[in-house]
């Protein structure tokens, strides 16, 4: 199997396993959480596997992408979705030792949604950030301490519910705290106005500041610019030979007027999917982007995803367009919001994938959901979802 598949392969599992558990779970037998360690030139320095028990072996339980941090003794925290017959789903969180074994394993039924972010404290608990801006607290055991809600706190209702909202980002401080950048509506029905608020460490907020931004429609990047402006990262179609889903990059000025454009894409077949990863303000002027290229039709194909990395001048000109073609190429600030990215596998080496898949295996496993995180070290860690089918 190519590389390609494995990104495909985590939208289409999403859809399924939230769609269809039930039919899921009768078709797998076995599932194991691979944990792999790696040095800054993708040398293997250890494999961990995790036997996921209760999970597929009781056919009640089927285990989905997660998000893990480096935590301060080195170790890792796991923190992801598992869900029932009835389709409720739960938080699964995993603690491990610098060597990858399990140190303790907790669980959270009845919780829904989709985490953005997980920060260890100073304290050595963890704020585990969602979405909606909701965020739960643990301390350094995986015990429930509080949950804080963002929203309610930037809208002030009492007594009453308050508008749906999308957190963007989470983005450590040089205090030790937090900032984020909030949306109204759901991730793609973008509404007036924009906060950004400064945040605790357990998500309490300091101070909020709130935007008239214009011209959101589309928007799925967002961050503030050092002059105060705004970067807005969208996309578009266009039905044009080597057209298809491309990239629209906005710079804003302080009155939130658009003040130049960019369009991002390369597309080596008809039409192409051209996805945004990130977006960040270099300290040398001028704006970094990452993004993936592949053919629309490559979930049947096999071509491969392409990774780009992008460099634009002060005035929105395109620089450079470098490929990406192994993990040293990716810049740190894309990890250094609060997580692993599953966006990446296809510039893992194959050899390394291909461990990951059989080592200590008990049968011929296929692996999913496979995120990459980089370490303190400069090396990276690589966390998967080994399947044994029926």
């Amino acid at each position: 199997m190519k590389k390609a598949a494995y990104i495909i392969l985590v939208i289409c599992l999403s859809i399924i396993f939230t769609t269809f558990t039930g039919c899921i779970e009768g078709s797998f037998k076995k599932t194991d959480t691979v944990l792999m360690k790696l040095d800054g030139t993708e040398n293997i320095q250890w494999t961990s596997v995790i036997d996921n028990k209760d999970y597929a072996a009781a056919r009640s339980l089927a285990p989905t992408s997660s998000q893990y941090i480096q935590t301060s003794d080195h170790g890792f925290f796991i923190a992801g979705f598992f869900t029932n017959r009835s389709g409720d789903r739960g938080i699964r969180m995993l603690k491990t030792d610098s060597e990858g074994n399990l140190a303790w394993e907790k669980r959270l039924p009845g919780q829904t949604g989709e985490i953005l972010a997980i920060h260890q404290r100073n304290d050595g608990g963890y704020s585990m950030f969602w979405t909606d801006g909701r965020v739960y607290n643990f301390d350094a055991s995986g015990t429930m301490e509080r949950i804080v809600n963002i929203p309610e706190q930037i809208h002030q209702i009492q007594g009453a519910e308050y508008p749906a909202v999308t957190l963007r980002s989470i983005i450590p401080t040089s205090n030790g705290n937090m900032s984020t950048i909030i949306t109204g509506g759901d991730y793609y029905a973008l509404q007036q106005p924009v906060v950004i608020a400064g945040l605790s460490q357990n998500g309490t907020v300091l101070w909020e500041k709130t935007y008239d931004l214009k011209n959101l429609a589309g928007t799925t990047s967002l961050i503030q610019t050092q002059d105060g402006g705004f970067l807005l990262g969208k996309f578009f179609y266009s039905n044009e030979p080597g057209g298809g889903k491309k990239i629209l990059i906005e710079k804003t000025d302080t009155n939130n007027s658009i003040v130049w454009d960019s369009t991002l894409g390369i597309c080596n077949y008809t039409f192409c999917n051209n996805d945004l990863l990130g977006m960040h303000e270099s300290a040398n002027l001028g704006y970094d982007v990452i993004y993936q290229s592949h053919e629309q039709s490559n979930a049947s194909s096999g071509n491969p995803v392409v990774t780009v990395y992008a460099r634009l001048d002060n005035d929105g000109q395109v620089m450079q367009q470098d490929l990406l073609t192994n993990v040293s190429g990716l810049p740190s600030w894309h990890f250094n919001r609060g997580g692993s990215s599953l966006a990446f596998a296809d510039v893992v080496k194959e050899s390394v994938i291909k461990t990951m898949v059989h080592e200590k295996s008990q049968g011929n496993p296929t692996i999913r959901f496979v995120s990459l995180l980089k370490t303190d070290d400069g090396g990276y860690a690589l966390l998967g979802t080994r399947y044994y089918w029926d």
